[in-house]
């Protein structure tokens, strides 16, 4: 089944391409797409993870077929499904994570290093201090309740703002005025927001917030006064 499937497929999506591939060294960007619409990328990987839960056999004749019509597309198949996809599959574990460990890993990517982050309540502290650990040693850490340039301490613990493990080391300490105002005057390079101020549509709490929620004011105006589009890390509230 897997070998008639690939050569007709080779035969129909390859074959046009076979000419202009070996004249012009050039790759189809779209290849791998196309691979995984017929449901050959991942062959050998389990099925709960995405794949086909197939054999090594089984994948050789995917590359066979596919190599019989473009040989140059089947080597990089092949080293795709083999050497990556199968050996990550086969030999490394898996790594489960939650959506939150997701967004807080994500949003720690985005910032920059020597830049200066507004923070927000929850999640945004601890992507901040991902970042600092990981991938941006000199950012520059500002929380609303007056803390500038903290190291803040790990573990991190959850439910805090403004305690000792938020403002160790801080190079300044402010009043919620200053904090603001640094950010009014061009100072704040990115404001990162906990979605406990984003409601189900989207929009940023500006004033005050009605319901049991952590956010109160001071979103709209972190996010306005940030020279870069805000990240956010956190869940809308359904409130």
């Amino acid at each position: 089944m897997i070998k008639e499937t690939v050569y007709k497929w080779s035969v129909n999506e390859l074959g046009p391409l076979q000419e202009k591939i070996d004249e012009e060294d050039w790759f189809p960007p779209d290849f791998f797409k196309r691979c995984a619409e017929i449901g050959i990328l991942g062959i050998t990987i389990d099925e709960k993870y995405g794949g086909l839960g197939g054999d090594v056999l089984m994948q050789t004749l995917a590359i066979e077929e596919m190599s019989r019509i473009c040989p140059a597309l089947a080597m990089t198949y092949g080293a795709h499904s083999n050497l990556c996809a199968h050996n990550r599959g086969k030999n490394m574990p898996v790594v489960e994570f939650t959506d939150t460990e997701f967004m807080i890993c994500s949003a720690a990517r985005l910032l920059e290093d020597r830049k200066t982050v507004f923070v927000g309540w929850g999640m945004p502290q601890v992507a901040a201090i991902l970042a600092e650990r990981l991938y941006t040693p000199h950012l520059v850490q500002l929380f609303e309740f007056g803390a500038v340039g903290p190291q803040s301490l790990t573990p991190f613990i959850r439910g805090t703002m403004g305690g000792p493990s938020n403002i160790y080391r801080s190079l300044q300490w402010i009043n919620m005025n200053w904090a603001f105002s640094y950010a009014a005057t061009g100072y704040i390079d990115y404001g990162m927001l906990g979605a406990a101020q984003v409601d189900q549509f989207g929009n940023l709490n500006s004033t005050s917030w009605a319901g049991p929620t952590s956010g109160r004011s001071g979103a709209y105006q972190a996010a306005a006064a940030a020279t870069k589009p805000p990240p956010f890390a956190g869940r809308p509230s359904s409130s």
